[in-house]
Protein backbone atom coordinates (compact mmCIF):
# COMPACT_ATOMS: atom_id res chain seq x y z
CA UNK A 1 0.00 0.00 0.00
CA UNK A 2 1.61 3.16 -1.12
CA UNK A 3 -0.74 5.23 1.24
CA UNK A 4 -0.58 6.16 5.36
CA UNK A 5 -2.33 7.43 7.86
CA UNK A 6 -1.29 11.37 8.31
CA UNK A 7 -1.29 11.58 11.61
CA UNK A 8 1.47 14.32 13.04
CA UNK A 9 0.68 17.78 12.95
CA UNK A 10 3.53 19.12 10.82
CA UNK A 11 2.08 16.90 8.04
CA UNK A 12 -1.50 18.24 8.14
CA UNK A 13 -1.30 21.58 9.73
CA UNK A 14 -4.54 22.54 12.07
CA UNK A 15 -5.95 19.20 10.20
CA UNK A 16 -7.45 17.09 13.05
CA UNK A 17 -8.12 13.09 12.74
CA UNK A 18 -9.83 10.69 14.41
CA UNK A 19 -12.19 7.32 13.27
CA UNK A 20 -14.56 9.38 11.10
CA UNK A 21 -12.17 12.16 9.86
CA UNK A 22 -8.75 10.64 8.84
CA UNK A 23 -6.00 12.03 6.58
CA UNK A 24 -3.71 9.79 4.13
CA UNK A 25 -0.83 10.66 2.38
CA UNK A 26 0.49 8.55 -0.69
CA UNK A 27 4.23 7.87 -0.19
CA UNK A 28 5.46 8.57 -3.49
CA UNK A 29 4.93 12.31 -3.70
CA UNK A 30 2.65 15.26 -2.09
CA UNK A 31 -0.15 14.06 -2.50
CA UNK A 32 -3.23 14.13 0.48
CA UNK A 33 -6.62 12.48 0.86
CA UNK A 34 -8.69 13.72 3.64
CA UNK A 35 -11.55 11.23 4.41
CA UNK A 36 -15.07 12.02 6.16
CA UNK A 37 -17.48 9.30 7.12
CA UNK A 38 -21.12 10.35 7.34
CA UNK A 39 -23.40 7.32 7.77
CA UNK A 40 -22.48 4.61 5.21
CA UNK A 41 -20.75 7.06 2.92
CA UNK A 42 -16.95 8.67 2.70
CA UNK A 43 -16.44 11.64 1.55
CA UNK A 44 -13.27 12.52 0.22
CA UNK A 45 -10.75 15.57 -1.09
CA UNK A 46 -7.72 15.13 -3.13
CA UNK A 47 -4.72 17.84 -2.26
CA UNK A 48 -1.76 17.83 -4.72
CA UNK A 49 1.51 19.53 -4.99
CA UNK A 50 2.23 21.22 -8.68
CA UNK A 51 4.86 18.33 -9.39
CA UNK A 52 2.30 15.30 -7.89
CA UNK A 53 0.15 15.88 -10.32
CA UNK A 54 1.97 13.89 -13.08
CA UNK A 55 1.32 11.01 -11.18
CA UNK A 56 -2.56 11.97 -10.12
CA UNK A 57 -3.31 8.37 -12.15
CA UNK A 58 -1.03 5.80 -9.95
CA UNK A 59 -1.98 8.14 -6.73
CA UNK A 60 -5.93 7.56 -7.67
CA UNK A 61 -5.75 3.68 -8.65
CA UNK A 62 -3.78 3.58 -5.35
CA UNK A 63 -6.59 5.28 -3.47
CA UNK A 64 -9.48 3.78 -5.08
CA UNK A 65 -7.77 -0.34 -3.91
CA UNK A 66 -7.42 1.27 -0.63
CA UNK A 67 -11.15 2.04 -0.24
CA UNK A 68 -12.29 -0.70 -1.52
CA UNK A 69 -9.29 -2.75 0.51
CA UNK A 70 -10.61 -0.64 4.07
CA UNK A 71 -14.56 -0.49 3.33
CA UNK A 72 -15.96 -4.18 1.74
CA UNK A 73 -19.10 -2.69 1.68
CA UNK A 74 -18.66 -0.19 -0.63
CA UNK A 75 -19.56 -0.53 -4.04
CA UNK A 76 -18.47 2.59 -6.07
CA UNK A 77 -16.34 5.61 -5.32
CA UNK A 78 -17.59 9.02 -7.19
CA UNK A 79 -15.88 11.68 -7.99
CA UNK A 80 -17.40 15.10 -8.66
CA UNK A 81 -14.76 17.00 -11.09
CA UNK A 82 -14.79 20.21 -12.45
CA UNK A 83 -11.31 20.62 -14.47
CA UNK A 84 -10.96 18.85 -17.67
CA UNK A 85 -7.58 17.36 -16.98
CA UNK A 86 -8.47 15.64 -14.51
CA UNK A 87 -11.43 14.75 -15.84
CA UNK A 88 -8.94 13.26 -18.53
CA UNK A 89 -7.14 11.04 -15.64
CA UNK A 90 -10.26 9.71 -14.04
CA UNK A 91 -11.62 8.24 -17.37
CA UNK A 92 -7.95 6.92 -17.75
CA UNK A 93 -8.68 5.17 -14.25
CA UNK A 94 -11.99 3.31 -14.91
CA UNK A 95 -14.08 5.82 -13.90
CA UNK A 96 -17.36 6.54 -15.90
CA UNK A 97 -18.69 9.49 -16.59
CA UNK A 98 -22.68 9.75 -14.47
CA UNK A 99 -24.09 13.35 -15.24
CA UNK A 100 -23.06 16.88 -15.83
CA UNK A 101 -24.15 19.95 -14.49
CA UNK A 102 -23.15 23.04 -15.59
CA UNK A 103 -19.56 23.07 -15.41
CA UNK A 104 -19.08 20.14 -12.53
CA UNK A 105 -18.98 16.54 -13.77
CA UNK A 106 -19.33 13.73 -11.80
CA UNK A 107 -17.95 10.16 -12.60
CA UNK A 108 -17.62 6.61 -10.59
CA UNK A 109 -15.65 3.79 -10.57
CA UNK A 110 -17.43 0.23 -9.50
CA UNK A 111 -16.07 -2.51 -7.29
CA UNK A 112 -15.09 -5.05 -9.99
Amino acid sequence: MMFRQAFLCEEVGDLWWEPDHQIWKWLEGDVYVSMTRRENAIFCHFSAKHAALRKLRAATNEFVDLVFGLMPWCEVVMGSIELRSVAKVMEKCGFEHVVSHEHLKVYARFRK
